[in-house]
């Protein structure tokens, strides 16, 4: 599924101007219009993620790499992109306070979905000690 650029982008702008338009009239009604546009965003880009992830089992299984490493890659790429989006979206909110702890937890999440891969690179240390 190939992505057309000029159909994101009349989307973006469409939102921008109507943002534009209702920050001053009705600023409730902004943010959820904000909300929706990140949302139709998001949905676009879905098919190319499915891509990229099949994309990416396919280098691993080519490489040997175990599915634990690529379920980790997969599960961080994941964490990164939704924390970012919510960020954006308060921070569009005017919530910078709010964008703040969100990105934060999304930095501990990584650090979790990682633990697995860190117990198998100390294990392979500690198996190449005499």
């Amino acid at each position: 599924m190939n992505v057309d650029p000029y159909g994101l982008i009349v989307v973006a702008l469409a939102a921008v101007l109507l943002l534009a338009l209702l920050r001053n009239w009705r600023p409730d009604l902004a943010v959820a219009l904000s909300l929706a546009a990140a949302s139709v965003l998001l949905l676009y880009a879905l098919g190319p993620l499915r891509q990229l992830f099949a994309l990416f089992a396919d280098l691993a299984a080519t490489a040997g790499l175990k599915a634990l490493y690529l379920g980790v890659i997969l599960r961080v790429l994941g964490i990164a992109l939704i924390c970012e989006l919510a960020s954006q979206v308060c921070r569009d909110a005017g919530e910078g306070a709010v964008a703040t702890k969100v990105e934060l937890v999304g930095k501990v999440m990584i650090l979790t979905a990682a633990v697995p891969v860190m117990r198998s690179i100390v294990e392979t240390v500690v198996s190449l000690w005499p």
